[in-house]
Parts: structure tokens; C-alpha cells; sequence
């Protein structure tokens, strides 16, 4: 059996030069260090700056923010490289907390906004951070807490946030806060910043797995936030942080990806080596077939993640996909769950040992199932987005003229043309006050830097409009009778 990585069919030239580049960074600055920043449960600070030397750090982002540009297949090739060489998952993900907390000010902030915020993180290794969890609520978005309330040129915001990655160091924090009535209709973004009065992290968690990312509790107590620092209008941030799902869940997907391989290959180490009965564990039939099973496990849950990932860059594609990549992370988890379990018997006792990789692979495999939407959500989007292709088709089998069936998944085949609960005119406001934007980060934009990485002249980025106009599709085809959307509703309604 060889251990050599097969990569994903999109990748090009470029990826392998992603990868060789998210090696070298890995190798040199994590790999010697890795098992000392999980028992000390951190890293140090200064590894976001070097990441951002290296040209690690600005990944999927358009140069005119300060990235090296790319999409979500780029994002995907370096980080599994930097998983597999700088052996960590704590690591990996505390670097890339970026990558959630950063997307809603690329594609909807203002120049300022994005000059203030994005461009210190991808080019001075400043730390972000996303807050939308609250301690009363986990999946269920349209259901947070946390209240600001306008007062002249300031909201002030009181209410808390947990689970937050990066929560503890980041120098800022993109928060989903209420600023309107009840549902996804009353719902901001604010980017509030460390050192604002009112503002505390309430104390490090402590977690079964990823011990080298720091997890936070957040506070705000009257925490008085420019009115400025709003992403976006007021009220609209919902479509904002449910359109980027597809491609969070993909990113989780892709580390689950990544964490398997490692401890299969971590597997196929130990059972040459050691010796029982007179032979090598690779010497008995049924080590091998176990080894067989995760090789196959893995290359499945790769092969549909990636088809899921060329998806999502097509024009539209995140609108379309959103069932799909529900299901590449569902299938993702299950297979990185029973992976590492795997690894783990084969090493026996010393599988058990926390000095042993697979050990704490484990550990860190069982977050996949919950965080970025449980297992459960995401097989209630799978339900409703088929259940809506299926409905979809009929109806256009009865007759449907084309272009009237909403194309979005959680649609119910909905005429795009009205809008039960979202108003037009809200979603016009945002198309007029987003203006024009760079290539988004994850969102179509490729423009990859390609005189960094390959010597050749870079792809032309496409503008941000593409962006604006598939959220407000998909908040014209996402409501339902009882004014939730349909991803996060558990009505039984069909309309």
C-alpha cells in the first residue's frame, strides 16, 4: 500500500505550487513545535505574522484587500498541506479563523471597513475572530440574543457569545447581533473591537479536542459600537452569514479530509513496524482490509467533496450547492470519525497515549459532527433541498415556464418574482449600498496571484455584484409561510 496523497481532480499547477508553498511554511514553522502547543493549548502569537510573510495567510482574497488571491480549491489544497505537514488541527484552524470572520466585511464592507479590518489581518497578522453562537442557542441563528440598540452614531450592545475561535486574542470580533424585531429579519453584523469598554472575554474554554486554538466566552455589558462598523444595512446581515454556508462547510469538510489521511498514514507507519506473531500487522488479512476501508472512506468523502467544491465556483454555484455540501460534510465527518477511530486500534494501547498523533486525531475528529452545523442540521437542509428538487421538477414536468421556479435550495420551488416575508426594496438597499467590490473572498472571485506562485500573469477577478445578486436570490426564494427560512425552520409547512 502507498501513502502518496491523491489530490483533488480540480487542481492544477497552481495548487501543487499552493501546496509545496503551505508545506514549507508548515514543516519549518509548526511541525517542530506541534505537540507542545497542544498541551500548552496555544501558539504564539507571533505565527500569524510569519503566516502572512509566507503568503500563507491571504489565501482566497483579492489582492486589492491585501490576499494572494485564489478560490475555495486553493483555500482547500493549502490547508490540507498544512495539516499534513505541520501535524496540528488546533493550529491550523486558530490561524484561520480569518477565514469566517473576514468574508461578510470582503464582499458587503466599505472600502474603509475592508481597509481597517481585512487588509491588517492578511498583511500585519492581526487576529479575528466570528461570534454568532450564544449560550442559549447553537444552530439556530434566527433566534440570537445579543442586542444593540441605536444611540445617535453607536449601537450598544449587551448580550454574550461562546464557542468563539480565536475569541480569547483577537483584536477584533465580526458579531451577529439583533437590531431589529424577532427572526432573521432583525438581525447585524458589528465589528467590535478588543479594548471597547463593555467588551470582556469571559474566560478560555477548555474542549476535548483542538487544544492549540484558544476558545472564548465574550461578554458585552452597554459595549458602545460605532455605527460605522456596521457590515452592511441594518437588519440585513442574515442572507449575509446563511450564503456563506456552503463554502464553511466545505473548508470543514476538506480539514475532515485532511485529518484522515494523516492518521492513516499514521496507520499504515505503525502496522509496518510493529510486529506480532512472527510479522508485521500488515502481514494479517484483516489489518489490511481495515486499511483498505479507510483508504476507500477517504478517497469517497474527497472525490464528493471536491465535485461539491467545482460546484460552488460556478456562477451561482453556492446557491445551488447548498444541499450538496451539506451532504459532502455529513459524509466528510462520519468518514473522519470512523478514520481515526480506526487508527486508533491499530496502535493498540499506545493508541490510547496522548503522546501518540492518532490519539489526539481522535480528539480532534469529534468536533466535524457539530461545529459549522451539526450533523442532524445539516440532514435537515439535505431534506429540504431534495425535497424541493424534487418538487421543482415536477412541477416543471406539469408545464412550469422557464425561469419562474426558484433555483435556490430551501426554495420550494417558490416563484422568484415575489418574496413572502423579505421585502424587494430591502434587498435593492443592499445591492445599491454594497457598490461595487473586489473579487470575494470564497465567493467566485478567483483572481489568484498567479505571478507569486507560478510566475504567471494573474486571472482577472470578477466584480462583487455576482455576490449581491445571488443573496438577494436566495432570500426571495428562502422564506416559508411562517417567515423562517427554510435551512433553519422545523415547520412541516410546504407553500
Amino acid at each position: 500500500m502507498t501513502h502518496a496523497i491523491v489530490p483533488y481532480l480540480f487542481e492544477t499547477e497552481e495548487h501543487a505550487a499552493i501546496r509545496a508553498r503551505a508545506r514549507r511554511f508548515a514543516q519549518t514553522h509548526i511541525a517542530p513545535h506541534s505537540a507542545a502547543w497542544e498541551e500548552d493549548e496555544e501558539f504564539p502569537i507571533e505565527l500569524y505574522r510569519t503566516a502572512c510573510a509566507a503568503g500563507v495567510a491571504g489565501l482566497g482574497y483579492p489582492e486589492a484587500v491585501g490576499g494572494q488571491g485564489g478560490d475555495l480549491g486553493h483555500i482547500l489544497a493549502g490547508s490540507e498541506e498544512m495539516l499534513l505537514a505541520g501535524r496540528s488541527v488546533g493550529t491550523l484552524v486558530g490561524l484561520g479563523s480569518h477565514g469566517i470572520a473576514l468574508p461578510p466585511i470582503v464582499r458587503f464592507g466599505t472600502p474603509e471597513q475592508q481597509r481597517a479590518f481585512v487588509r491588517p489581518c492578511l498583511e500585519e497578522g492581526k487576529i479575528s475572530a466570528l461570534a454568532i453562537t450564544e449560550p442559549g442557542g447553537g444552530s439556530d441563528v434566527a433566534s440570537l440574543a445579543t442586542k444593540a440598540v441605536r444611540d445617535g452614531d453607536h449601537y450598544v450592545v449587551t448580550g454574550a457569545k461562546t464557542f468563539i475561535t480565536s475569541g480569547t486574542r483577537a483584536h477584533f470580533v465580526t458579531t451577529a447581533v439583533r437590531t431589529g424585531g424577532p427572526g432573521h429579519g432583525g438581525v447585524s453584523l458589528l465589528v467590535i473591537e478588543a479594548g471597547t469598554p463593555g467588551f470582556t472575554v469571559g474566560k478560555k474554554l477548555k474542549k476535548t479536542g483542538w487544544w492549540a486554538s484558544d476558545t472564548a466566552e465574550l461578554h458585552f455589558d452597554g459595549c458602545r459600537v460605532p455605527v460605522a462598523n456596521r457590515i452592511g444595512p441594518e437588519n440585513g446581515a442574515f442572507p449575509m452569514i446563511m450564503m456563506n454556508f456552503a463554502n464553511e462547510r466545505l473548508m470543514l469538510a476538506g480539514q475532515c479530509v485532511a485529518i484522515a489521511e494523516l492518521a492513516y498514514r499514521e496507520a499504515i507507519a505503525y502496522a509496518r513496524e510493529r510486529h506480532a506473531f512472527g510479522k508485521a500487522l500488515t502481514g494479517f488479512q484483516v489489518t489490511r482490509h481495515k486499511l483498505a476501508d479507510m483508504a476507500t472512506r477517504i478517497a469517497a468523502a474527497r472525490a464528493l467533496t471536491g465535485e461539491c467544491v467545482q460546484r460552488v465556483l460556478r456562477p451561482g454555484g453556492e446557491l445551488a450547492a447548498t444541499g450538496l455540501a451539506a451532504m459532502a460534510k455529513n459524509t466528510a465527518t462520519d468518514m473522519c470519525s470512523y478514520v481515526c477511530d480506526q487508527a486508533v486500534q491499530l496502535h493498540g494501547g499506545y493508541g490510547y497515549m496522548r503522546e501518540t498523533l492518532v490519539e489526539r486525531l481522535y480528539r480532534d475528529a469529534r468536533l466535524y459532527p457539530i461545529g459549522g452545523g451539526t450533523r442532524e442540521i445539516m440532514n435537515e437542509v439535505i431534506a429540504k433541498t431534495e425535497g424541493t428538487s424534487r418538487e421543482r421538477r415536477a412541477r416543471g414536468a406539469a408545464g412550469a415556464g422557464p425561469g419562474v421556479q426558484a433555483s435556490s435550495p430551501g426554495g420550494g420551488g417558490r416563484n422568484l418574482r415575489s418574496a413572502a416575508t423579505w421585502s424587494t426594496d430591502r434587498w435593492r438597499t443592499l445591492a445599491v449600498t454594497s457598490r461595487r467590490r473586489p473579487a470575494s473572498h470564497h465567493g467566485g472571485g478567483r483572481s489568484l496571484t498567479a505571478s507569486r506562485v507560478t510566475g504567471r500573469p494573474p486571472t482577472p477577478a470578477r466584480s462583487g455584484v455576482r455576490a449581491r445578486e445571488v443573496l438577494a436570490a436566495r432570500m426571495r426564494a428562502a422564506s416559508c409561510s411562517s417567515g423562517v427560512v427554510r435551512d433553519r425552520c422545523a415547520s412541516p409547512c410546504r407553500d
